[in-house]
């Protein structure tokens, strides 16, 4: 119903929202109008056909469909709501809460600060302008040809993961030194985040035995500078697709130790081994004592059967790096080579020549 009332004055009221805090506005004359963040009234309803339940909004739109919104919370008490025609009284508004304060481990991340550029937060906001969904599909697709460009001719990789935390005098940086110098003496590319930390002590090994190094780096808030012992360095924008690129190339996947990121990459790759969506390359874990814990866990994965044995099995766990390198590069030899197949030749029409020529130093 869309009667008029002149006891109804204009108000607002702040809506949460999982895009953005919505405002209700409630002009006179009873048409309540919804603002959202980035669109004009996308909802119109009546003061008469609105129910208010315990906590719940609930307008009906035009054509009745309903639309359910979160509990609200209160800024402003529109007159409307004392009115004899409205269903339930509201509560008084809650009191203003302080801002929840930001704790140092959140201010640290590489030394870098804990927020992301406003265009990566809002491509993870839900629903977006269809221009704007359009403009993102559009950057993540040019973000790949970009990324595959740059990667068409690196040679079959071993991509080494691990924490960018640890430096040149840790334990775990001179395992993976080693690593990266072996892999390259069997002749692989060594591919990695290209950070510092693990990154770079596994990009550095290969360059002491003067073979390929490659890193593909993620775009943080800051410029992060690649470390100084890859030969070709790749950005990327996206999560996503600098996660494509470290599998899409590889032939065998070296886990050292480290946090979140490292968790991401390792459980990334078993899962696409898994479901048969990659081929069955070698994983191998750097550090028995470190990874103990989530061994155990995996193994109690499998009693509970939510995994199988045969894919804890995949998993090669070893502290000693030459042990490791080897059972992984045997393996990757033996099942898939060192090729790709037929050799890829460059096409000069497609600007691919220089790509094609670039040699480590």
């Amino acid at each position: 119903s869309g009667g008029r009332n002149p006891a109804i004055t204009s108000s607002r009221l702040v809506l949460p929202h999982p895009v953005g805090p919505m405002t209700a506005v409630y002009p006179p004359g009873g048409t309540v109008r919804y603002i959202g963040p980035r669109r004009n009234a996308p909802w119109r309803m009546t003061t008469e056909s609105r129910w208010i339940t315990e906590g719940m909004i609930r307008p009906r739109r035009r054509g009745g469909s309903v639309r359910r919104f979160p509990a609200a919370r209160y800024t402003a008490l529109p007159r409307f709501l004392s009115h004899p025609r409205s269903r339930i009284p509201m509560p008084d508004a809650p009191p203003d809460r302080p801002p929840r304060p930001v704790t140092e481990s959140q201010l640290i991340s590489w030394g870098k600060p804990a927020t992301a550029p406003p265009d990566e937060i809002r491509f993870l906001q839900g629903p977006q302008p269809r221009g704007r969904e359009f403009w993102n599909a559009f950057r993540v697709f040019r973000e790949m040809i970009h990324g595959f460009r740059k990667l068409h001719f690196v040679g079959p990789c071993v991509t080494v993961f691990g924490s960018a935390r640890f430096d040149e005098d840790h334990v775990f940086y001179r395992q993976a030194r080693l690593i990266g110098r072996r892999l390259a003496e069997q002749g692989f590319t060594v591919m990695t985040g290209g950070g510092p930390g693990v990154m770079e002590a596994a990009n550095r090994g290969a360059k002491d035995a003067n073979g390929r190094s490659v890193g593909v780096n993620i775009v943080l808030p800051m410029e992060q500078k690649p470390n100084p012992y890859v030969d070709r360095f790749v950005d990327f924008e996206y999560f996503f697709v600098r996660k494509l690129m470290l599998i899409k190339y590889s032939y065998a996947f070296v886990v050292c130790p480290g946090g979140f990121g490292t968790l991401d990459e390792l459980f990334e790759v078993l899962t696409l081994i898994q479901t048969r969506k990659l081929e069955d390359f070698p994983v191998a874990l750097v550090g028995r004592d470190y990874w103990a814990p989530g061994i155990e866990q995996l193994r109690k994965f499998v009693s509970e059967k939510t995994i199988d044995p045969v894919d804890l099995d995949k998993l090669y766990i070893g502290d000693d790096p030459a042990e490791v390198v080897e059972r992984v590069t045997e393996v990757a030899k033996r099942k898939f080579g060192l090729s790709y197949g037929a050799t890829v030749k460059p096409r000069w029409w497609l600007g691919e020549g220089w790509l094609h020529s670039r040699r480590p130093t």
